[in-house]
């Protein structure tokens, strides 16, 4: 058993290592901001999203690569008054969702160039930390204080009632 187990263990790793992804850093244009998500279509159309922080308060600025990340052109500069983006994502070249602080919903038909804001604070007051973009209409988010919303026509929400009974 011992002997099965060590060469389980090896054959493992020799896998891996033969076999296994490698990583390679990838350099952004704006070292003033953090990059707070990536979201990719294909191996080189991607898209990143910066914040900062105190005191400049720059959230939401997007840029876009389309050959792996070797080049990068920002398609959105934030506005003073944007909230954190805290999550965005594409569906293909053209469809993109973002949401973050204060309850904000952006979407993009054309690649990133023009975002429209579909959900703001006075709608759903509440932080949204994260989205899964099932398809260009069907959207759901996750927030604080159990918030969950979906849209089927991408972009009307609802906020969705559920419960974790055991």
């Amino acid at each position: 058993m011992k002997k099965v187990l060590t060469l389980a263990i090896v054959t493992f790793c020799l896998a891996t290592l033969l076999f296994g992804g490698s990583w390679e850093t990838v350099k952004v244009a704006s070292t003033d901001m953090m990059v707070t998500k990536a979201s990719f279509i294909d191996a080189n159309t991607g898209w990143i999203v910066y914040s900062t922080t105190y005191p400049t308060h720059q959230m939401g600025r997007v840029q876009k690569t389309i050959n792996g990340g070797l080049d990068w052109t920002t398609v959105r500069e934030p506005d003073v008054t944007d909230y954190a983006w805290n999550d965005m994502e594409f569906i293909d070249a053209n469809v993109g969702y973002a949401c973050g602080e204060g309850g904000i919903i952006y979407k993009t038909t054309n690649g990133g160039a023009d975002w429209t804001m579909i959900g703001d604070t006075n709608t759903y007051k509440v932080e949204l930390y994260d989205l899964d973009a099932v398809s260009a209409d069907v959207v759901y988010i996750a927030g604080k204080d159990n918030t969950l919303l979906k849209t089927t026509n991408g972009g009307t929400f609802t906020k969705l009632s559920y419960n974790f009974d055991g």
